[in-house]
């Protein structure tokens, strides 16, 4: 006897945080430096930095651009990570892009000799980039930027987040037909008189392939109720995986099945 579906709502969840996921994708970026698949890295770093910036991330992409020939996009992820405190990217903007011009200031903001000053006016300066000012105290510490004579450094963001969440193939109404073509309500469902509902999870993997099926709630009076629905989820075909950023990614997916009486 085939099960009748009252509800299919399904709730895909994002299983990184942020945090995490800027290091999952810098790692992976960092992997590909060192196979020298630039085009890759640096499609990764700028995964990463769609999550969390840091320096380290932007000083790193900077190296897969240069790799690739943009010298632009190369000095614009040095200012980044001048930006984000990391000092090498000022030693290699000065270096290869172009150069700082520094302003000492004592605490009303007027300049001061450099011997006796609270803080300084960085000012970076290259053919490929608008010019980009830093304030700094006497440790080197960024302090907040702002822009004097000059426009802020935009970086064109080819990252905006674009999520795609994982389907099922044909969507929700070819979900629902594979359900009823294939799931089978036990006896003690079509001859009884209430509903069974289970609610399962599961994860999607990037090639779409379903793994890990749990049931999240108890299910006592069928448990039978239970392995029917793991059954079939586990025979599903493969999806379409989530995307982030056109990258796939794995998935959580919450899947409530009703199984209703005759």
């Amino acid at each position: 006897m085939k099960s009748v579906i009252l509800s299919i709502l399904f709730i895909p969840l994002f299983i990184f945080s942020q945090q995490d996921s800027a290091k999952t994708y810098y790692l992976k970026g960092l992997n590909a430096i060192k196979i020298q698949n630039y085009s890759l890295a640096d499609t990764l770093f700028g995964i990463s930095l769609s999550f969390k910036h840091y320096g380290n991330v932007h000083l790193n992409k900077a190296i897969a651009k240069e790799k690739l020939g943009d010298k632009k996009g190369y000095c614009e992820n040095l200012l980044w990570g001048i930006y984000y405190n990391n000092k090498e990217s000022g030693t290699l903007f000065c270096k290869n892009c172009g150069k700082a011009d520094t302003i000492y200031k004592n605490g009303q903001g007027n300049e001061a000799p450099k011997d006796f000053y609270l803080f300084k006016e960085i000012t970076y300066k290259s053919e490929f980039t608008n010019p980009f000012m830093v304030k700094t105290d006497t440790h080197n510490n960024s302090l907040l930027s702002s822009i004097k004579d000059a426009e802020i450094l935009t970086i064109n963001n080819d990252f905006n987040i674009n999520e795609v969440n994982a389907e099922f193939p044909g969507g929700v109404s070819a979900m629902i037909d594979y359900m009823k073509r294939n799931l089978n309500s036990p006896k003690k469902v079509v001859e009884g008189k209430t509903n069974v509902r289970v609610n399962l999870k599961f994860i999607v993997l990037e090639d779409g392939s379903i793994t890990n099926v749990t049931v999240t709630n108890i299910t006592e009076s069928c448990p039978e109720c239970e392995l029917e629905a793991i059954r079939v989820i586990k025979q599903m075909p493969k999806w379409s995986p989530a995307k982030f950023n056109e990258m796939p990614v794995k998935c959580y997916f919450n899947l409530p099945i009703t199984f209703k009486p005759n």
